[in-house]
């Protein structure tokens, strides 16, 4: 990427970070939405929960939440490219409202008196894919052991990809037994350090 002030050397981003840093948070920039991401990646933070918190952040700036003069001058309002990639090296300094962000969703939000603004799960935030539209996905996270996490059972598989079968995502009769089968594939498959692509024929 070598577009100012953006430049960057690496790996670009991808379906999670280009949701997370990018239409979470109304930007349509990809240079900035990459810059943030390789910060991300260099700083060892979590792109999605960054993007999530960075969202719930701006919701709660411009809902009156968040007062001026915590942000020193940062600009927190949706769509402002700049402020992700400013808050992605302020986060991980944990410097100024960084210190905030590394709060994550959840704890943010109750600090700034509106813990219904943030989208999480047991303190997880969510991933781009929205259970409204994938039904499995909202009981695969509110039964994942670790909160609203797409890979504890990847419904994607049978609900988007149809493998090894096709089911309708927007209903839920026989979701469950899905999420249980899956559930325990994916966690054999991190057991044995195997991705878990290759559970997605468990049921077949």
């Amino acid at each position: 990427m070598v577009k100012p002030p953006y430049q960057v050397e690496g790996e670009g981003p991808e379906y999670e970070t280009d949701w997370s840093l990018g239409a979470q948070c109304g930007i349509d920039d990809l240079d900035a939405i990459t810059k943030a991401h390789n910060i991300c990646d260099e700083m060892g933070i979590d792109p999605i929960s960054f993007g999530n918190t960075v969202g719930c952040a701006m919701e709660l700036y411009e809902k009156g939440k968040i007062p001026k003069e915590k942000l020193y001058g940062l600009e927190l309002k949706f769509g402002n490219s700049q402020a992700i990639v400013e808050l992605a090296w302020r986060t991980a300094y944990r410097i100024g409202f960084g210190n905030d962000i590394a709060l994550g969703a959840k704890r943010l939000a109750e600090k700034y008196g509106a813990p219904e603004i943030a989208m999480h799960v047991k303190g997880l935030e969510l991933p781009a894919y929205d259970p409204r539209g994938a039904k499995g996905y909202g009981l695969a996270y509110a039964t994942s052991n670790r909160g609203g996490c797409h890979l504890r059972a990847y419904m994607i598989a049978p609900e988007i990809l149809g493998i090894p079968e096709k089911l309708d995502p927007l209903k839920t009769e026989g979701k469950a037994s899905w999420v249980k089968t899956l559930q325990d594939v994916c966690s054999i498959c991190d057991s044995l350090v195997r991705m878990q692509i290759l559970g997605l024929c468990a049921r077949g």
